[in-house]
């Protein structure tokens, strides 16, 4: 939520001429990334992962899959509320510390995308690449329901590139090279896990 408010002041800033629908679009996410920041610091210490679930339980279409889920792994999601909890509560400057990391690990993520441009020859600002990184995951986040969020993140690289007058073909090429190092990633862990099971 805070990457995302930081980067939509950055939109309006470096791109001032964002047709009206965007801006009350992106004004919206803004205010609902602010009020969803305040309620899970208010909901810390009272089980934010059981209350998240909750909640997306009763949303349309991936709530029943949300309430069997929570069913099943109910006594981890109590575990993670109550390190959760302890962690806010009697460390907190453990809890900043990695809230910050957390923060800035998204921002050092947003190099990617400054290469991967720069490997055809369309370079792109550090603002930029923030602004395209926050905005595709804001809309990849809003279909979370989704398998791997696909076509939904795609539709997000496409929307951005968009608004920053970047030719579609780029924000394909983007998605495509950010969909094969994840699978290069998630079949690397997958045959660690195989070998750690040997």
């Amino acid at each position: 939520f805070i990457f995302w408010m930081v980067s939509i002041p950055l939109l309006f800033i470096i791109v001032p001429n964002v047709a009206v629908s965007v801006r009350i679009i992106l004004a919206i996410a803004g205010i609902a990334s602010l009020l969803l920041l305040w309620w899970s610091f208010t909901v810390y210490s009272k089980g934010f992962v059981s209350k998240a679930l909750s909640i997306a339980g009763k949303l349309p279409f991936a709530g029943k899959r949300v309430k069997v889920y929570k069913e099943k792994h109910l006594e981890k999601i109590e575990q993670m509320d109550f390190l959760i909890a302890n962690l806010y509560k009697n460390r907190k400057k453990d809890f900043v510390t990695s809230l910050s990391l957390e923060l800035l690990s998204r921002f050092v993520l947003c190099t990617e995308i400054i290469f991967m441009m720069h490997a055809i020859r369309f370079p792109v600002t550090f603002t930029q690449s923030v602004i395209v990184e926050s905005i595709q995951s804001m809309v990849g986040n809003l279909f979370f329901f989704m398998p791997m969020q696909l076509g939904a993140r795609e539709g997000g690289f496409i929307l951005v590139f968009g608004i920053l007058s970047f030719p579609a073909a780029h924000a394909v090429y983007v998605s495509l090279c950010i969909r094969i190092r994840e699978l290069f990633w998630t079949l690397f862990g997958l045959g660690l896990i195989q070998v750690r099971r040997r």
